[in-house]
């Protein structure tokens, strides 16, 4: 009896341990489909939009859901190939990344923007991967999704190889800058640029290549120079609640392989770089002054890229919250370089400034 149970116990402990076995290999053949999945699905887009002009959408990759604008018929945007004109659009809906299902949603996008007629091989190119709500909320003055709400998730990243879920922008060559209104913001843009957004939580906006200006509702303007990253406080409605905080160094962690992504638009990204600790703190130092940001010290000559209106209320120290007193390190070890600390001062609290707004 004694020996039969010992065989009993040690056939268990056998299935137990190949039962570990097999689960482990298991997750590992999981995890081992993401960056296939990611790798196939962008290369598929040169074929599946080859055929991509002004103001059309192309559906890149599945799955996702498309809701034409009222009025519209013979609407059809159910597969990969499919074209359809931006004026169609009432909403596109994205499905974030399922390995089960082998599902990942890509959408591009060709848009005039404020581009003149005259350039009529001129647009700007538009990626939306991932878990991703867009409407469109464009009127009779403006083109084609040159205003719309958008969502997204955020830290959503299937694996190392795949981006977070997000929206990448990038203006042609030879076009200084182009205008969009994005959740109530006012965007202009002469760069590549990475939208996210999330209710009642922020907007941020990621620069990896050149430059962009965000004006808040209230006229001020915030300068958004490369490598690094903006946030405006949404609401539970998608539009700007308060005021936003310094601009941080553009953190990998969360941009992810986003590299994977620009390597699909017409000017291919070869590196994306955050700004150093140095040239973070002579950033902030004149973000503060409400001096220029482009071109100064070693800062990135970024004014080329926007257009020089001359009434724009450029921000100063008054203009940007002051954090709640929390340790400036975040999930990949660089902080949050806020009000005059540079982005790698980890452990330290950030000292809220009397009399000056704080972000919730």
């Amino acid at each position: 009896m004694f020996r039969v149970n010992r065989w009993l116990r040690l056939g268990r402990q056998g299935m137990f341990a190949l039962l570990g076995v097999l689960l482990v290999v298991g997750h590992v053949a999981a995890q081992s489909t993401c960056p296939t999945m990611v790798d196939e699905a962008l290369k598929g887009l040169d074929t599946a939009c080859a055929g991509l002009s002004r103001n059309q959408a192309c559906y890149g990759n599945v799955s996702l859901e498309a809701t034409p604008r009222t009025g519209v018929n013979n609407f059809s945007f159910h597969k990969i190939g499919d074209i359809v004109d931006v004026t169609d659009i009432d909403t596109l809906k994205l499905e974030p990344m399922d390995e089960a299902a082998n599902t990942w949603g890509v959408v591009m996008m060709a848009l005039q923007a404020d581009i003149p007629d005259s350039l009529p091989g001129q647009n700007v190119t538009f990626v939306l991967f991932g878990n991703v709500e867009i409407q469109n909320t464009s009127t009779g003055d403006q083109t084609p999704m040159q205003a719309f709400t958008l969502k997204t998730g955020v830290s959503d990243a299937g694996c190392e190889e795949a981006p977070e879920s997000g929206v990448m922008i990038q203006t042609p060559t030879g076009v200084q800058s182009v205008s969009f209104n994005v959740n109530g913001v006012d965007m202009e843009v002469g760069s590549t640029i990475m939208l996210q957004a999330q209710p009642e939580k922020d907007l941020i906006v990621s620069t990896m290549e050149g430059a962009a200006v965000m004006q808040m509702p209230d006229g001020t303007a915030y300068p958004v120079i490369c490598g690094t990253e903006f946030s405006i406080p949404m609401d539970a409605k998608m539009q700007p609640r308060g005021i936003p905080l310094m601009p941080i160094a553009l953190r990998t962690s969360r941009i992810g392989n986003s590299q994977l992504v620009t390597q699909m638009l017409p000017r291919p990204l070869k590196t994306i770089e955050t700004i150093s600790s140095a040239k973070m703190i002579l950033l902030e130092a004149r973000l503060k002054a409400g001096l220029p940001a482009c071109g100064v010290g070693e800062l990135p000559d970024c004014v080329h890229a926007l257009r020089d209106h001359g009434t724009r209320i450029w921000a100063n120290i008054d203009a940007f919250a002051t954090p709640l007193p929390l340790p400036l390190s975040t999930e990949d070890g660089s902080g949050s370089g806020g009000l005059g600390k540079p982005p790698l001062d980890t452990g330290q609290p950030a000292v809220p400034t009397p009399g000056r707004p704080t972000r919730p």
